[in-house]
Order: structure tokens, then sequence, then C-alpha cells
């Protein structure tokens, strides 16, 4: 039997022209200063888009007056966004990460609740409620049995994932804003916030927990500002604490003695370290900072690798790429930006977000990441957004078409040539190549949501649906009445 093929097509003409309804507005509203300068503003963005300044875009777009935004808002924000996936949110989550096997993502949210969801689809799959105040973290152990968090609340908790039970809480000693992060073995959690103590004022602190027994097996203190970010490395023989008296502190954990500082001092600007992370292989420690210039230090030596410059303004989320060649930031601009980890080089900057990006985290067996902003969103990023792809047979480098497959393993690409090019995302290496629209430009191509197959459309009225593995046209779609800008799966694929 066969299955009914959907395939969302927009015709689209040249130039963007705004549609009015007559519930927006009557004839006299459409000469308002207000309603002008919508059309401003969306001439700008569309002007920002044609030029590849989707960040340029998304600002005009955020800007533009709410009352008039019908289709040609939408059309033109969904093309400024380069997230290859968006979930929005009823509250604002603080941080998102996967769970180990990468087939979870786990949300600390606002609201007091823990959301759990399947990473490839977004659904929501389970809400854990017990906290009183918002939850500043949580995350998976490795195993993927228990969930661990922290809160306002001033707990520290631990879950079963299966049953949703509550397994142990604790006092963590802290004042409010706090992290936790899970050993590489899953036996012990760390901690980090700050208190009050009467003489001293405010004081950073560290524990270690017994996962299994709930029980404080090791605290200090550390430097008199909020601690407001804690790290394994991955290795798990060191901790990290970031701190807002700008500097980052490691400890040895097998005689857990002074740490040593990584320090902001000598920065012209107030420094507080908002969020850290190590490499891959341990070798380097990232910190991102508020006054909008991380660094990159190496582990052993204490030696400054480099800056990294290209922010404006305040930057609290920082990540390593699964394989470690990249570093992602993110902050109070929404901007991604991409940098090469070998000399600290900006690569590319991604946009999609409208608020802040409060965190970032990788998929440890894919090159994908997630964001979780103030805009109360999450979205999926491809760690390979931004490579350049080009073959030894000399095409053009220009792209008119570009699709990344859902689960970032696989890029489809077309320029003047009217070929279809696929690429394997991770290697930035071409896998295969076949003809396209008769030799017609494409628009637009687009991957069903398992990858396996392609569409593309173009201005002939054509529109066609690939096998990827194979390259063989599997159906032609014919009688429309003009060209295509877009196309696009349902998301069933069917």
């Amino acid at each position: 039997m066969k299955c009914k093929l959907t395939v969302v097509l927009l015709a689209s003409c040249y130039v963007l022209s705004p549609t009015i309804t007559h519930a927006q507005t009557s004839k006299p509203a459409l000469f308002t200063a207000e309603y002008q300068s919508y059309l401003a503003h969306i001439a700008a963005a569309n002007a920002s888009l044609r030029l590849n300044e989707a960040g340029e875009a998304k600002r005009w777009l955020v800007a533009a007056p709410e009352q008039w935004r019908n289709w040609e808002w939408r059309y033109l924000n969904a093309r400024s966004d380069n997230s290859m996936a968006k979930m929005t949110l009823d509250a604002t989550a603080d941080e998102a990460h996967f769970s180990a096997d990468g087939k979870m993502l786990i949300a600390a949210m606002h609201d007091n609740s823990i959301r759990i969801y399947e990473a490839n689809t977004l659904q929501e799959m389970k809400r854990l409620v017990g906290h009183r105040n918002a939850v500043y973290a949580a995350k998976f152990t490795p195993d993927g049995a228990r969930i661990v968090s922290c809160s306002r609340d001033t707990t520290i908790r631990v879950w079963n994932f299966a049953s949703g039970a509550l397994e142990w809480q604790a006092k963590s000693g802290g004042h409010g804003l706090a992290d936790i992060d899970v050993s590489p073995d899953g036996n012990t959690i760390a901690f980090c916030s700050w208190y009050f103590e009467k003489g001293k004022g405010v004081l950073g602190l560290v524990s270690l927990w017994d996962m299994a027994g709930g029980k404080e097996i090791w605290r200090t203190h550390y430097d008199t500002h909020p601690l407001v970010d804690i790290r394994f490395s991955p290795g798990g023989n060191l901790l990290a604490v970031g701190s807002w008296q700008q500097n980052v502190g490691i400890w040895n954990l097998e005689d857990k003695t002074t740490p040593r500082i990584f320090s902001f001092d000598d920065a012209p600007a107030y420094s507080a370290v908002d969020d850290i992370a190590f490499s891959p292989d341990g070798r380097f420690i990232a910190a991102a900072t508020k006054n909008g210039t991380p660094r990159v230090w190496e582990v052993e030596s204490g030696a400054l690798r480099y800056e990294l410059r290209g922010h404006q303004q305040p930057v609290f989320a920082i990540g390593f790429s699964t394989d470690g060649r990249r570093i992602f930031t993110g902050g109070a601009e929404a901007t991604i930006m991409m940098w090469d980890a070998e000399n600290g080089k900006l690569l590319k900057k991604s946009y999609g977000h409208e608020n802040k990006i409060n965190s970032l985290a990788f998929d440890q067996h894919s090159e994908r990441f997630v964001t979780a902003s103030s805009d109360s969103s999450i979205r999926m990023w491809s760690a390979n957004y931004g490579g350049e792809y080009s073959d030894q047979r000399g095409r053009s480098k220009e792209i008119y078409a570009f699709s990344l497959s859902r689960d970032g393993a696989l890029l489809a690409t077309s320029g003047p040539e009217a070929t279809i090019s696929i690429w394997d995302a991770k290697r930035e290496a071409l896998r295969k190549n076949f003809p396209g629209l008769n030799k017609a430009v494409i628009n637009a191509a687009a991957f069903s949501p398992d990858g396996s197959r392609l569409v593309a459309c173009n201005w002939d009225t054509l529109v066609k649906i690939w096998n990827v593995q194979t390259g063989a046209v599997e159906r032609e779609l014919r009688g429309l009445q003009g060209g295509s800008s877009s196309c696009a799966f349902s998301p069933d694929g069917k």
C-alpha cells in the first residue's frame, strides 16, 4: 500500500511584500508611522539575509512592531535561525544537558521543575517536581539511572530516573547560586555555591557528596565571592570551580590541598567567571567571563594559551566540541561563536536565540550541542555548521541550497551548477554527487526526518525526492503553476 507523502512548498516572489488582513488594520492605518516602521524593519531584515548577515536580520526582526507581524516576518525569522531544532518552553531553562548516551535531554527550569526530553524529537518524556524554588542545575549520572539536581531552595536532590522517585535530599549549606557535577565513575557529586559567615562575609563553598548514601565527604571554602560553576576533569582526578572573584580554581582530588589559580586579575574589566569547561583530553581549561573575553589555559603548566576575542557583551556559556577541535561560546548577545581550539581564531557566528544564552552542552556521541536561553527556548545545533565544504572537481563554493540532516550527520548543498552534493558533516568530506533539477538552479533542499530522503525545488515548477543512499529519484511532483522557494517534509516524513 502506498503511503501519502506530504511535502510543504513555499511559493515566493522575488520581493517580499507584507500581506495585511482586514482583521489587522483598516486602509488608513497602512500609512501610520508604526506600520511604515514595520515595513522598514522587514526590508532591512531581508537585505541583511541577502548579505548573509543572519545576526543583523535577527536584530531587525526582534525590533519589528509585534502587531504587524505576518507571514513575511515568520518566513524571515525562520531563515535567520541557524539552529537544527527549536523547542519553545513555558518557562526559562537555566541549563540543558544530554544524557551520557545522547538519547535524552534534561533541563533545569526556573518554574522549580526538572524536565526530560527525547533528544531527537524534543518530545517531553517526564517531569520531576519537588524543588521549592528555581532549579539551577540537573544532570544524569553516567549510567542514566539517576538524576542529580540543585536549587535555589538550597537542597541537593538525587532522583531515580525510571520511577521519578526522590532517593535522597540534603541541605547543601549554600545560600543561593549553585552548581553541581557528577564524577565520570558516577560515585561522587561535586557542589559549589556560597554562604555568609559573621565576621568573614561571603565565602565560596565547595563540597563533595557520596552518590549512594547522600553523605557529605569533603568541604572547603574558596574565595570571598559566589562560586557558580563546577566541573570534574574527564579523567575524574581534577575538580575545577569558576568564581565571581575573577578566577578558576583547580584541585587535585588525590590530596585536595591548595588549589591552583587561573586568574583574570590582569583584565581591564570585571571578569567574574560564569562557566568553565575542560577539553575532552583534559589538557586545557576554558572560562567564560562577564568581561566578554573568555580565556583558555594549559592545565599542567598554568600558561595562558589565548583569549577568545569577538564578543561585545558578557559570555555565560562555553564548551569544547566532542573532538576537541572547536570551542563554542554564547552569552548576552544571544549569538553563538565558534572558535578554532588550536589557535583561538573566530571561525563562525550562529544566530537563532532572541535573548541571552544561559548554557551550552555537547552530546558526547555526535557533533551536536544544545543551548538554553532566557528567551524560553532550547535549541539544538550542529558543531560542524560553518565548516568549509569543497570537492576536488572544482565546483563553486557559492551555496544556493543547504540542508543538515536531523542527526547532524549529513549535509546537502547545491550551487550554480545545480547538482546536489551530500557530505559527511563530521569529516567535512564529500560522499556523493547526483544531478539536480534539469540543470536549473535549486532554491531549497530538505532532508526527511530520518535522513533517508532529500526533497528539492526550484523556479521551474519541478520538485524531486531522492534516495540519499543511492542518489536515485524516488518521486517527481508535478502540477505547480509557479516556482517554489522552499520545501520541507512533514514531521512524520510521510
